[in-house]
């Protein structure tokens, strides 16, 4: 049954590089992410975000030069919807206190204007809020996001020559491309599922090389644009990597400090 839905049959199309879909899913994503986050108290960019990505993966699934079931399809995109919107109430909450003075850089113990609450079963409420937004939210959300992409990944393989090269345009987006998953990486705390996913890839290539096969110009994209995005990523923990009170926000297997952490500890606590 599970093999029926997620392995994917080969579709009769000539796979070209999707410059409109790409850049439209690149500069959009990216830029409302941005939106999401500078302006904390207004829904509309947010939810418009979520809407978008929900129907971008559809789009690339759509696009695959391989047949996924409609069902894993939906499937996928309800877990996303369900993830995005639990992180979405937890997150606008989450920015109404920054707004009051919530410090991302601490636990939720540890900030000044929730350590003191009384009663004090109201930090426990405090915390089971940054779980769901913070954990549970995103694993729903980028779960089937990351899965969408790979399966998307495992269709974009040719034998042609021509088909594996990759157009100047794709080039121009292979850095807000990388930028944009940076953000995710690190703002979404999903290094591990990242990696996981990175490797899956590395090994779809491998297997398929063995078949005479190469990543056609979006498997190229996709797969640079993720290559980027480690070095990214890598760059991020190497320049935050002796700070004390980060280090002890993060005490993970990896070490990946959020941007907006770094932005309340370092520069609006400076001004």
């Amino acid at each position: 049954m599970i093999a029926r839905l997620f392995c994917p049959s080969v579709r009769s199309r000539s796979p070209k590089m999707h410059r409109g879909r790409t850049s439209l899913f690149v500069y959009l994503s990216g830029a409302l992410a941005w939106s999401q986050t500078m302006i904390p108290t207004r829904a509309p960019p947010a939810m418009f975000i979520q809407s978008r990505e929900n129907v971008g993966g559809k789009e690339l699934i759509e696009r695959s030069p391989r047949v996924v079931s409609r069902t894993a399809i939906y499937i996928c995109i309800i877990t996303f919807v369900m993830g995005a919107s639990i992180h979405l109430v937890g997150d606008s909450i989450n920015h109404r206190l920054i707004l009051s003075g919530y410090q991302l850089h601490l636990s939720v113990r540890e900030n000044p204007i929730i350590k003191d609450l009384k009663p004090a079963s109201l930090i426990d409420s405090f915390e089971l809020l940054y779980y769901y937004d913070e954990h549970l939210g995103h694993l729903l959300w980028y779960i089937p996001f990351f899965i969408i992409l790979f399966i998307y990944f495992s269709g974009c393989f040719s034998s042609s020559e021509e088909q594996r090269k990759m157009p100047v345009s794709g080039w121009l987006l292979l850095g807000p491309s990388a930028l944009y998953y940076w953000y995710l990486v690190t703002e979404g705390q999903i290094t591990e599922l990242f990696l996981l996913t990175f490797f899956a890839m590395v090994a779809t290539v491998m297997f398929q090389r063995y078949k005479g096969l190469s990543p056609d110009s979006n498997g190229h994209f996709l797969f640079y644009s993720f290559g980027v995005t480690v070095l990214l990523v890598t760059l991020w923990v190497a320049f935050l990597w002796n700070d004390p009170v980060l280090r002890h926000k993060y005490p993970r297997l990896f070490y990946v400090p959020e941007p907006w952490s770094y932005y309340t500890l370092h520069i609006r606590n400076s001004h």
